[in-house]
């Protein structure tokens, strides 16, 4: 079900941001804004989950109940109310699978499986998942940024686990009998949603220019990643330097408020770069990262506390790696797309200045009337008219 959260609801805000015709532009500030509503629906739901254990202790313990059973079964009244939300004010928003022009890209030559007629005929949920893996392995954008995804949420699965008996352990040696969880996952939410409300000052401070605005948003984006990355790392090799309570606090708390960063920023490159696909993709990326969980997880229960923070902080090592390989690639990808369209200019100008100086001239060497059949002869004044045609109709043919 969270696996679903994350990827059903990204992708119907987009399709339905789509749908209502706004700028993709403005999306950065709603991917902010959902981030600090989340981080502070979790503030109000740490309160209350210390506050039913706090209530629910001594008849729990009295009744030889589990005491930590309380706050499970108090979050069950937002889940349905949030469902009842959903089903009353959102709309369903069906996508349509796209089939790629490309060789390496085709489902048929994949799988074996006849591909359906027409340029947008639907395709079904395995062909749809076969097609993701094939443009993940065939696109190094997105295999780039599937995997600083899964490296930088797999870090975080490993945090959600680490970070109470961390914690607990430096609180016993500093004489303290225990500690308030709610209350600090309260803390930390805080911080998380201050995070997120200066990602979104800086989106605001950006150049309103429509004609830079998308890629000053994706240079902010990448800055804000690669800060993020650097920084938790340091954050989380404390607990690895120090055992003081404190400090090792400090770190999670500024660890949180750069996941602040990351929601929003990572949602931005996804909204540029999976144009087509989207949920299907986030699917397999979420395949990576569970497989990563799994690893981690079961790695960290045969090592100690410092060597599964030395893991968390390779991980986040590899996320900046691959966002600078994200970079790269997607530089790659946009000098050659310049390449082409330039090449197409060219030929275009050349083709115009032929007629232009011989009327006729390109006619006749696509048909030789006296030879040809008439569908030869549509056939070729099809073609001419391809070339004729600017480059994005001539893509798009």
């Amino acid at each position: 079900s969270y696996s679903l959260l994350y990827v059903s609801f990204e992708s119907w805000l987009v399709s339905e941001a789509r749908a209502r015709g706004l700028p993709e532009e403005s999306l950065g500030e709603v991917f902010a804004t959902a981030t600090t509503a989340n981080a502070m629906s979790a503030v109000l739901g740490g309160i209350a989950a210390q506050a039913s254990l706090e209530f629910d202790r001594t008849h729990a313990v009295a009744a030889g109940r589990n005491m930590y059973a309380a706050p499970f079964n108090v979050a069950v009244v937002p889940l349905l109310l949030c469902s009842v939300l959903a089903l009353a004010t959102w709309k369903e928003r069906f996508g349509r699978g796209v089939w790629s022009s490309g060789k390496d890209m085709s489902v048929g030559a994949l799988t074996g499986l006849k591909e359906p007629e027409g340029p947008s005929a639907p395709m079904s949920t395995t062909q749809t998942l076969i097609h993701s893996w094939s443009r993940l392995l065939t696109e190094p954008v997105l295999l780039h940024l599937g995997i600083l995804s899964s490296l930088y949420e797999a870090t975080l699965y490993a945090f959600v686990f680490l970070w109470t008996p961390a914690l607990e352990s430096r609180a016993q040696a500093a004489g303290r009998s225990e500690i308030a969880h709610g209350k600090i996952f309260s803390l930390m939410m805080l911080f998380k949603a201050v995070g997120s409300r200066v990602f979104a000052a800086g989106l605001a401070r950006l150049p309103a220019d429509p004609r830079t605005l998308s890629q000053r948003q994706h240079t902010f984006a990448v800055r804000a990643l690669k800060g993020a990355f650097a920084l938790s790392a340091a954050c989380l090799a404390l607990p690895v330097v120090t055992s003081t309570y404190l400090p090792v606090l400090a770190g999670f708390c500024i660890f949180e408020l750069l996941l602040g960063f990351y929601w929003p920023a990572v949602a931005i490159l996804r909204t540029e770069f999976l144009t087509e696909g989207r949920s299907s993709m986030m699917s397999v990326f979420r395949v990576l990262l569970n497989i990563l969980v799994i690893a981690v997880l079961e790695l960290s229960g045969f090592v100690s506390e410092s060597i599964s923070f030395c893991i968390a902080v390779a991980m986040l090592m590899g996320c900046l790696a691959s966002v600078a390989l994200l970079e790269q690639a997607a530089r790659s990808k946009k000098g050659s797309r310049s390449d082409d369209e330039a090449a197409d200019d060219i030929e275009i100008a050349a083709l115009d200045e032929n007629e232009a100086t011989n009327p006729g001239l390109s006619q006749q060497s696509y048909l030789v009337k006296d030879h040809v059949t008439d569908d030869e002869q549509k056939q070729a004044e099809g073609e001419l008219l391809l070339h004729r045609a600017p480059p994005a109709h001539r893509r798009s043919a």
